[in-house]
């Protein structure tokens, strides 16, 4: 017997379809392609001329092959795939797991050595800039803090070499840290920006002529040591990664 609602093959007498739950009348016969209401299962149908026969064996045979499940495949394989197929998937987890946690650790040994490299290259710089700064105030200002302009001129031209390499220092460091926040988390790129931005706090300072007077070294060493406590935290993040 065929449930008319959807076709699945159902015990004889049986009042709701275990499948869709429609109720079945076992009475009512109809043409599976354009649903007339027949008095008997015909040979043809005489409305639309289905094989009526033909078609319920057809839609029976679907129905039955749509009831075997995934499980059921399974378990008509042989014993040795059934063993082998878990075994497999786990290895292809095991192998991705190993993957992406080699592909990380490369990734974290790259941002470790960039991370060197830009606190060192950071660092080498503003001993230039102490240096440059420490020379400007004893050598421009006099006791009274009057800037003498013939000498800050003077002085500028003697040190315009050493000037010029620390200008010339910004650009890789900028760029070192473009790096490092390509290849790192939200955590790492915030404290990379604080060490640049107090790197750059210190390099405007001294080489774009911000300072104020009196107490110019005084000033400028809060910036550096700003900068100090910012490479602090950075390299903290960063040993995490070792």
């Amino acid at each position: 017997m065929v449930c008319l609602n959807c076709n699945r093959t159902i015990p004889n007498d049986t009042k709701v379809c275990p499948h869709c739950k429609a109720k079945v009348n076992p009475d009512i016969i109809r043409c599976p392609e354009c649903w007339t209401r027949l008095k008997s299962i015909k040979d043809i149908c005489p409305k639309c001329g289905c094989d009526v026969s033909e078609a319920l064996a057809e839609r029976e045979a679907r129905a039955n092959e749509v009831e075997e499940t995934a499980w059921d495949m399974i378990k008509r394989l042989p014993l040795a795939f059934k063993i082998a197929v878990p075994v497999v998937i786990v290895a292809i987890i095991a192998a991705a797991v190993i993957y992406y946690s080699g592909k990380q650790a490369a990734i974290n040994e790259e941002i470790v050595s960039l991370a060197e490299e830009y606190t060192d290259s950071s660092d080498g710089t503003l001993e230039k800039i102490t240096e440059i700064a420490e020379l400007y105030e004893f050598n421009v200002y006099d006791r009274d803090w009057i800037m003498h302009l013939e000498t800050s001129k003077a002085f500028m031209e003697e040190f315009d070499e050493e000037i010029g390499d620390i200008k010339d220092d910004r650009e890789p460091i900028e760029h070192l840290r473009t790096q490092i926040k390509e290849l790192s988390g939200s955590k790492i790129d915030k404290l990379a920006d604080e060490v640049y931005h107090t790197y750059a706090d210190c390099y405007g300072y001294v080489i774009g002529e911000n300072g104020s007077y009196p107490g110019y070294i005084k000033k400028y060493n809060k910036l550096l040591d700003k900068y100090e406590k910012a490479v602090k935290a950075f390299n903290k993040e960063i040993k995490k990664l070792k």
